[in-house]
């Protein structure tokens, strides 16, 4: 029932609904209204772009899963030699047998990497709420103002001890990226406090946070809020970039960048550099 008041696009919080649903359903969801940031022409282009599997998306996948899901995704290990031979993707046995398998292909490397991160995550506090939350969990909601259509699906939705609903979005970064000070450029750089700010008007939760695992040695765990008046500029933001999807929806037209010619001009450290070349 849940999947079809989705695929309706009808207003509500709804639980376990797959990923592929999600996707078709109707909607404006964040990630793709971000690109309003670049330009309207973007923002069009990312709706028809095709979102190919890569490796990093399975490995992430594949640990959302395992943290989340009442029944996780199972995967296959690659052999490491077939025959008395070095495993090969050019061979014809290999080739055969990748494309036999229905199942996620992991190498020996990468499933240690994985379950490294697994383990991480659940020896750490966070672990333990979201063993304890609900996944998969899809909000929609229609914007007063301009009458489009919100949605987002939220890795995890849990109650901690105060009642307080929690939303936890869980990424994965690279070994020594998950600290704060390296974290918090890259949250800044992908725009994720726009997210934050998304969701939590989105399902009306009290509290957000980023869950940052690395996924090689050591497995540091790092949790992030957004400051409140970081999410009060980002849920403006937010509504800025709603009306300009209003304008280009009713108007038919994504415009790219601007048609006139502009002027650049010199960075402040790039003309810092110039002058002291020059004095």
């Amino acid at each position: 029932m849940s999947i079809e008041l989705v695929k309706a696009g009808t207003a509500g919080v709804f639980v376990r609904i797959p990923e592929e649903v999600y996707r078709a359903a109707p909607g404006v969801n964040i990630s793709a209204l971000k690109r309003m940031l670049i330009s309207p022409a973007h923002y069009l282009h990312n709706l028809a772009e095709e979102k190919e599997d890569t490796e990093a998306l399975t490995f992430g996948t594949l640990l959302h899963s395992a943290l989340l899901d009442p029944e996780p995704k199972r995967w296959v290990v690659q052999p490491e030699k077939y025959g008395d031979k070095k495993w090969s993707r050019r061979a014809t046995y290999c080739v055969e047998w990748e494309a036999a398998q229905t199942l996620p292909i992991l190498t020996a490397e990468t499933e240690a990497l994985l379950k490294g991160c697994i383990e991480a995550v659940r020896g750490h506090w966070v672990g333990r709420m979201l063993g304890k939350a609900a996944s998969e969990v899809v909000g929609m909601m229609r914007d007063e103002e301009t009458g489009l259509l919100m949605k987002g699906r939220a890795d995890a939705l849990a109650m901690d001890s105060q009642e307080m609903m929690w939303i936890f979005d869980l990424k994965t970064v690279r070994s020594g990226h998950g600290g704060p000070d390296k974290y918090g450029k890259q949250a800044a750089d992908y725009d994720l406090h726009l997210q934050a700010a998304w969701y939590m008007r989105l399902f009306g939760a009290t509290k957000f946070a980023f869950v940052a695992v690395e996924k090689e040695p050591p497995y540091a765990v790092g949790v992030y809020q957004i400051s409140e008046t970081d999410l009060a500029l980002s849920d403006k933001v937010n509504r800025v970039l709603l009306r300009r999807l209003k304008v280009c929806a009713d108007s038919g037209k994504f415009p790219g960048y601007s048609e006139d010619i502009e002027t650049l001009s010199l960075p402040v450290w790039k003309r810092n550099s110039y002058e002291k070349l020059t004095a």
